[in-house]
């Protein structure tokens, strides 16, 4: 409100201005008006924007720490599956033996990767499509209402 009773003064004004000037250099009442709503509506969406951006900002922050304790998670896993894999080997005895660990060990690493790489991937999309959102929410907001 404080907003429209600014521009309603800022519009005196310049039609006072205009009454002091003399009429072939004088602006007109509607660009004067228009003009300074024009000027509101650019700050207020300059303010939403705004707050949009630090919300997008604030939601990938909280996708970015999920998305960085699961990498973790994951890396224990596989040093914990290396390891034991590693166990295994020093007490194999033959040739054999060998073939057998590693092959046991290699189609559950593969395993687990490949469904890893998905989830990562799909965590990586919804990341993305959540910290789009809001600003996608707020250009659409100002879309509606310029028309």
């Amino acid at each position: 409100m404080v907003e429209k009773e600014r521009v309603a003064a800022t519009a005196k004004q310049n039609a006072e201005r205009n009454e002091a000037v003399p009429s072939i250099f004088a602006w007109p009442q509607a660009y004067g008006a228009f003009s300074d709503r024009q000027a509101v509506q650019g700050k207020e969406a300059i303010e939403a924007l705004r707050a949009a951006a630090q919300d997008s900002y604030s939601t990938n922050i909280r996708a970015l720490t999920e998305y960085s304790q699961k990498l973790i998670r994951a890396g224990q896993q596989d040093a914990d599956r290396a390891y034991e894999c590693w166990r295994e080997l020093m007490g194999v005895r033959s040739l054999p033996e060998l073939i057998e660990v590693w092959a046991s060990h290699t189609p559950r690493q593969f395993d687990s990767l490949s469904s890893r790489a998905g989830e990562f991937v799909g965590l990586f999309c919804r990341m993305t499509a959540d910290a789009t959102k809001p600003i996608k929410n707020s250009m659409l907001t100002m879309r509606t209402s310029s028309k």
